[in-house]
Formats: structure tokens, sequence, C-alpha cells
């Protein structure tokens, strides 16, 4: 697939992810916004994930396995491989609403001044039953504002600008498991 092809890469870390693995690669293969490669870092698991990683064959999706070297580095190494404009994290345990892609998109192509944009969760237990809905601040002072006491956004909603990341050093290791919301914080000094 060539990088004229798409404008979205969709960026998976997994570690031992098979639970749930099948219904979030379903969520992101099923978007309603389909111009998008799926990089997906197998990062050394040991159990049935890279089966059913290798079950799928659509050609969106860009499979890379290696050795266990956590969660930062992996999204490292996937941020250097991706080719799209904006870059979207998900995470082997979630699920994306149909439209979120899209969505995210339109709203960052009406934003060039923003950097990343996230959305609210909900919760469901290991039944599959929905629980509660976190909702964060969707004001852009309010989010700077909020990263002085909290992390205002969840990792796997966040679409953010690849040159805002390629601006930065990516994510740090040594803050995980915060590694994100030491990203954000310095974004936010960009974007």
């Amino acid at each position: 697939m060539s990088s004229t092809s798409f404008r979205v890469s969709v960026l998976m870390s997994v570690y031992n992810g098979e639970a749930y693995l099948r219904e979030a690669l379903d969520s992101i293969l099923h978007q309603s916004y389909s111009s998008f490669e799926f990089i997906i870092i197998n990062d050394g698991s040991t159990d049935g994930t890279q089966d059913i990683l290798e079950d799928y064959h659509d050609p969106r999706i860009r499979l890379y396995h290696q050795e266990n070297q956590g969660l930062s580095s992996s999204l490292n190494r996937g941020i250097a491989l991706a080719q799209g404009e904006y870059i979207a994290r998900m995470d082997a345990d979630d699920i994306s609403q149909p439209d979120r892609l899209h969505r995210q998109v339109a709203f960052l192509d009406c934003h060039p001044e923003i950097g990343l944009v996230g959305s609210s969760i909900q919760t469901m237990d290991f039944q599959g039953v929905l629980k509660k809905k976190i909702h964060y601040p969707l004001d852009h002072h309010l989010i700077r504002w909020s990263m002085c006491f909290i992390n205002p956004l969840a990792h796997p909603t966040v679409m953010m600008r690849r040159s805002a990341v390629n601006a930065t050093t990516g994510y740090n290791p040594d803050t995980e498991p915060a590694e994100d919301y030491d990203l954000w914080t310095r974004l936010s000094n960009t974007t």
C-alpha cells in the first residue's frame, strides 16, 4: 500500500493480548473511515496473540513481530514506521466506535492548530456488559489546566499529528506506566 493511499496510521502494540484482540482488530477494520494503515507490533507475546494476528489478511495491516521491549519502545517503533499524516492509538483490549477515525480526522482537519484529540470512554466487564462512562475535558484550556492534576486523555482514544509527535522524542520508556501522560505534557508545549 503506498503512502499516498491513506492519511491515518493506526498503531497498536500488543503483548499477550489474546483475550479481546479479535474484537479490537475488528473494531478498527470495520471503521467507516477506511483510508488507513494498521501497524501492529507484536511485542514478544507468549500466548495465542501471534496466531490471532496471523489469521487476519487485510491489506491495510502491517504486522511486525519482535522480542519483548515494552510498550514505549514498541510504540516508538510504530511511529517510525507510520506513513499517515495522523497516528491513531489503539490497544488490544479496547473497542473503537465505528465512526471514531472519521470523526477524529474531521476534527483535526478543521483545527490545524491542535496536535491531538481523544474521546470519552465506556468501560465494560468481562462478560461484555457496558458499565461506567468516563468523560474527559473538551476545551483546550481546560485540558491544559487538568494536566496539572490528572491525565486528561485516554491513551487508546487518541489521534495525533505525526508531525507533532516527530517534533518530540516520542514515548519515553523511563516514564512507564505514564508514558502517555509524559508525551501529552511535552506535546502541550508545542500544540
